[in-house]
């Protein structure tokens, strides 16, 4: 009994600490999406699959079918801190369209995001995409609630079969609210590299800046068992994150699960799942 006391004490001491800490522009900011590209640190500027449509539109070109995907995160085990997302990606030939949602958070701290993506290749080794983000953020009274409209711009080249290269430029503009002079959505400047020695291996290195805070450099590798299965490492060493996570694919639906471990606030496990309609007639 007194232990469950401590358990629980520990807990609302550590979401307390969490939400002091959290600010509004942290609240706002891009966050990676689905398993695989938390299994890698985020370093998924590279990563093409069905969630590309947040992580970097311009990688929307190298998806060939539709696809439906949802996943869940439970951040540091505390479901306070949940989120789930939703993604939808259209190709249309040379051109692609990408729906996204998300939230995160909890009844008092709830963060809400609608985007839509599209992508275009301009050549067949350069592509780039837009993604457009309505944005919501409720906090408990007196605080009321916040509204942004942003843009992410993200690049895509080709430089040769083993070396890629991306950017992601998040909310150029620096989108405000128009009633919080402090509530604002970050500007970061995302760039990838990715190394593809063998088929079946693949090394995802990446820098993020925010305007106002320190560089982040994530490191990712990704190994291929055939098609079916993909095994995934990751680290960030100025966050103190390390993460790994796979996924299989069996005809229409693949499975992934991944998580991330903070040294000093503990596991965030994600599990995502999706579906290729096109997989179901093969």
């Amino acid at each position: 009994m007194v232990r469950n006391a401590l358990l629980k004490t520990r807990g609302r001491l550590l979401l307390l600490y969490l939400i002091l800490g959290f600010t509004i522009s942290q609240a706002q900011e891009q966050s990676a999406s689905g398993a695989a590209s938390l299994s890698l640190a985020d370093a998924n500027l590279l990563l093409a699959d069905e969630w590309s449509v947040n992580n970097n539109p311009a990688m929307l070109t190298a998806l060939q079918e539709i696809s439906l995907a949802a996943a869940f995160r439970n951040q540091f085990l505390l479901p306070e801190f949940s989120s789930r997302s939703f993604a939808l990606n259209l190709p249309i030939k040379n051109q692609h369209i990408g729906l996204a949602a998300d939230q995160k958070g909890f009844s008092e701290f709830l963060g809400t995001r609608l985007g839509l993506s599209y992508a275009q290749s301009l050549s067949p080794s350069f592509s780039m995409g837009m993604q457009f983000n309505y944005q919501s953020l409720s906090l408990a009274d007196p605080y009321g609630q916040a509204y942004f409209l942003t843009v992410n711009l993200g690049f895509f080249t080709k430089i040769s079969d083993e070396l890629e290269l991306a950017t992601l430029v998040v909310n150029p503009n620096r989108s405000n609210t128009p009633n919080a002079d402090q509530a604002f959505a970050p500007q970061i400047i995302k760039t990838g590299l990715a190394y593809h020695p063998k088929e079946y291996l693949s090394i995802y290195l990446q820098a993020d800046k925010q305007l106002d805070r320190p560089l982040e450099s994530r490191l990712g590798i990704q190994y291929a068992f055939q098609k079916a299965v993909h095994c995934r490492l990751g680290i960030a060493p100025q966050t103190r994150k390390f993460a790994f996570g796979f996924d299989y694919l069996r005809n229409a639906i693949k499975l992934a699960v991944a998580s991330q471990f903070h040294l000093q606030l503990g596991f965030s496990p994600v599990i995502s799942i999706s579906y290729f309609p096109k997989h179901d007639h093969d």
